[in-house]
């Protein structure tokens, strides 16, 4: 016989039993409440819903903007046509037509005729009709 066999028919029961009960305690297993968990998951999925229903209506938002955007954008385009339609129309009659708003200043739109009525090369809109020299007679 092996030197194993003898030592394993040497060793006894009650030996056996004594070395497994000080290298492995059983595990006890407490009892886990499990409600604060079934809460807290509740309430992450309250929070998740909140928020996907706010980006939700943040791009609802945003198109609306971007629309309305879209629309300025056209106006502007169609006011800057027409103001060169004016501009051309004012241009064309050889006379000089200005407007003066309420505070007696030049409005933008007037004819180039006028440059020459006030003897000035730069703009004149916004400027003071009576701040330019008289004209030479």
């Amino acid at each position: 016989m092996s030197i194993i066999l003898k030592m394993a028919e040497s060793v006894r029961t009650e030996d056996i039993a004594i070395a497994v009960s000080s290298h492995f305690q059983p595990l006890s297993v407490a009892k886990v409440d499990h409600s604060e968990v079934w809460q807290m998951l509740g309430i992450s999925l309250v929070v998740f819903i909140a928020f996907s229903l706010w980006v939700r209506h943040l791009n609802r938002v945003n198109n609306k903007i971007s629309a309305a955007n879209t629309e300025m954008e056209k106006a502007k385009e169609s006011s800057e046509r027409m103001s060169a339609q004016m501009s051309a129309l004012l241009d064309s009659t050889g006379q000089g037509i200005l407007t003066i708003n309420v505070q007696g200043k030049i409005g933008k739109a007037y004819s180039q005729y006028c440059l020459s009525i006030f003897n000035c090369k730069d703009d004149i809109g916004g400027k003071n009709p009576m701040q330019f020299p008289a004209p030479p007679s």
